[in-house]
Formats: structure tokens, sequence, C-alpha cells
């Protein structure tokens, strides 16, 4: 959403897309999690309305619609993630356990999450979402390929705590006579090496199979709502 945004602005050649980054994560979120709204049937009585009063950010709202309708209109994504044990944070049975410990599972109940929510789209192949563990290693890849046309090359992370905290540098690179496609697809072939294809969210491990230590901080954070803070920060 984000690329589309950026990408909107560039080819107007005007707009501020500081204000459409910082509020992409609460559009996606009220439209994908929250309100009730089918973009197959947009005449629907019944569908929540939103209404954008700051017109900075406004090309913040269309890339958000576009991505619900592309699952609609059955563009292929594929998605490639870190294992939980691929994450910096992660502490081994072997080693002292302290609370940011549980940052990768709570990375990995997101993605249960997403899983189920999508369940259908991912047996009909339209989704792919790719779980990559290779080792002691840890997993830092960054960027999209977009079509055979876009390639997002930055050292930030493309998450809502990195667009709103500690912005890195970016290169956005557009390619519309595919000269870069062939290295495009041996990175992509050298990352999907170390992959497995997650088929159902039951593959990924519920809380009740983690460690009684990580239970325990996990039921704070629902206890205390803490969770939506949480995700503002991972």
């Amino acid at each position: 959403a984000r690329l589309l945004a950026v990408q909107m602005v560039h080819d107007a050649a005007s707009g501020h897309p500081g204000g459409s980054l910082s509020c992409m994560d609460v559009l996606t979120t009220l439209y994908f999690d929250v309100m009730h709204v089918d973009p197959s049937n947009p005449r629907d009585p019944d569908r929540d309305r939103f209404v954008m009063s700051k017109g900075h950010c406004s090309p913040a709202l269309y890339p958000v619609l576009a991505l619900e309708n592309a699952l609609l209109r059955g563009v292929k994504i594929t998605i490639v993630v870190g294992d939980k044990k691929a994450n910096d944070f992660y502490i081994a049975d072997s080693e002292k356990f302290s609370a940011i410990g549980a940052v990768p599972y709570i990375y990995e109940q997101n993605l249960r999450a997403f899983v189920e929510k999508y369940q259908s789209r991912i047996t009909a192949g339209q989704l792919k979402v790719m779980l990559w563990s290779d080792g002691d290693n840890t997993y830092h890849l960054k960027g999209m390929f977009v079509d055979s046309s876009y390639a997002l090359i930055t050292g930030n992370n493309l998450n809502p705590r990195a667009w709103a905290l500690d912005l890195e540098n970016g290169l956005l690179v557009y390619d519309p006579h595919q000269l870069m496609q062939e290295k495009y697809r041996h990175e992509q072939q050298f990352i999907l090496r170390h992959t497995t294809e997650i088929k159902d969210y039951s593959q990924l491990e519920s809380v009740e199979q983690y460690p009684e230590h990580v239970r325990r901080i996990l039921d704070k954070v629902r206890r205390f709502r803490a969770s939506h803070i949480i995700k503002r920060l991972l």
C-alpha cells in the first residue's frame, strides 16, 4: 500500500507522501480487520462508512482499497516471513529467558491470525505464505517485487514501528523494459531456497503449545488489552 501511495504522488508530481505513509497502518487495520466492508458489494446498505477529512492523506486511502480488491480480482501474492527462531529476540530453551523473548511468539500469533483469516485464498493458491528458516541464522530481508516492473530496495522494516519511528532510506526501481528480471528471479530463488510454504494456519504453533513462561506474558498482554499497542511497536 505504501509503495502504491508513493507511486501516486510521484506520477502526479504533487502531494504530501509523509501523511499518507504515517496513516497507512490505521487505514489497513480499519479496512482489513475492523470495518464491515465488502469491495464486491459497494452498495451494501449495511456496510460501514469511513470519511477522511484530511485531504493530504488521501493517497493512502486508495492503495488500501486497491489491495483489498486485488485479492478479489485474483492477484497472486507471495509473502516471505521469518520463523520465530529466526528472530533476533528469540531465546533458546538452553538460555536464560527474559520478557523480550516473547516478541517472536507475538509475531507468530499475528501471522497465525493472518493465515487463518485468508485461509480460503491460500487454499486456492492465490496467496502464498512462505516461512524462512536456516539453522541459527536470523532473517533480515526487506523489500518488495511488484508485477514485473517495480522493486523496492530498502533497509527499512516494512511494519508500523519502522514507518512511524525509524524510517530509513529506500530505492524504488522502475523497470518497464524488464531489464533486471533475471537478477530479480535469481534473488527470489535464493530467498525461497530456505522457506517452507504455510498451507494452513495449524502449521503454526498455538499459544497453548508455547512454554509456560511465554504463555504467562502473552496472557498479561491479553488481559491488559495491549495487543494493539504492541502491534504498533512491532
